[in-house]
């Protein structure tokens, strides 16, 4: 009985041997079989034109990888940029989202994937903006603790004095509190008390504290030194006493300074 293969075209023949169709142990009935089942699996690509063929490269290093690629991701993006959608995306701003049609258009990126992209994005940007306010609020905490260290007990007295430092600037009282919630404020809350003593000092030195045109004489520091002792003598609060006291300092620099010059 003559093979099933004889009188085949030799290029046929060594399809099937390269199929594994002529080989011992394989009849015309298993050859059948197979036959069917490869024509029925190619039947879906009788007819299409060769053009909308594809031939799947082996990998990336395959010369036809390339183009492969390029026909089928272009298959998948859009025409227009304007068509990339977002809608799905919350978070999204305008700017971002012209970024991402700009990318994906030039990418040539399916619709799905662009959204992905500009969803990926807007976590990163929120997560990033947690990342920092994070960082701010321990910064903010760690300055007003050192702000409190270094105040110590006069912490609410140089409150009030940086206040009326930022009354004579111009300032309201919400400035002074903004400051003192933002990182870096303490600094500018330490120049503002500084500056307090400051116009303090030059308020007496010029007689402004109840005496006068001029400098204040060693007579007039005396007098009122003695008014501010005598107040302290009496109850009053912790601030008023404190401001006392910085007066007493400043009227005894006078005093003694009007002493050296006679």
């Amino acid at each position: 009985m003559a093979e099933w293969h004889e009188g085949l075209d030799p290029a046929l023949v060594e399809h099937a041997t390269a199929k594994g169709w002529i080989k011992e142990g394989v009849g015309a009935e298993d050859v059948a079989k197979e036959a069917v089942k490869a024509h029925y699996a190619i039947q879906k690509y009788v007819g299409v034109p060769a053009e909308q063929l594809v031939k799947l490269p082996k990998d990336a290093s395959d010369p036809s990888y390339a183009d492969a690629y390029k026909r089928v991701v272009e298959m998948g993006a859009p025409k227009d940029p304007k068509d990339y959608s977002f809608d799905g995306v919350k978070g999204i701003g305008e700017e971002d989202a012209a970024f991402v049609r700009g990318l994906a258009a030039e990418l040539k990126l399916p619709v799905n994937a662009a959204a992905s992209l500009a969803q990926k994005i807007v976590e990163r940007a929120e997560g990033t903006a947690s990342a920092q306010a994070e960082k701010n609020a321990m910064t903010l905490a760690a300055e007003q603790a050192i702000l409190r260290s270094t105040w110590g007990a006069n912490y609410d007295l140089n409150l009030f004095r940086v206040g009326r430092v930022a009354e004579t600037l111009g300032w309201d009282k919400d400035t002074v509190d903004k400051l003192n919630n933002t990182v870096g404020g303490t600094k500018v809350l330490n120049g503002l008390l500084q500056l307090s003593g400051k116009m303090s000092e030059a308020a007496f030195l010029k007689g402004e504290t109840g005496g006068g045109e001029g400098a204040m004489t060693r007579e007039q520091a005396t007098e009122k030194k003695a008014q501010l002792m005598a107040e302290a003598q009496g109850k009053v609060t912790e601030e008023r006493f404190m401001a006392i006291w910085n007066e007493l300092k400043q009227l005894d620099t006078i005093i003694v300074g009007a002493a050296q010059a006679r």
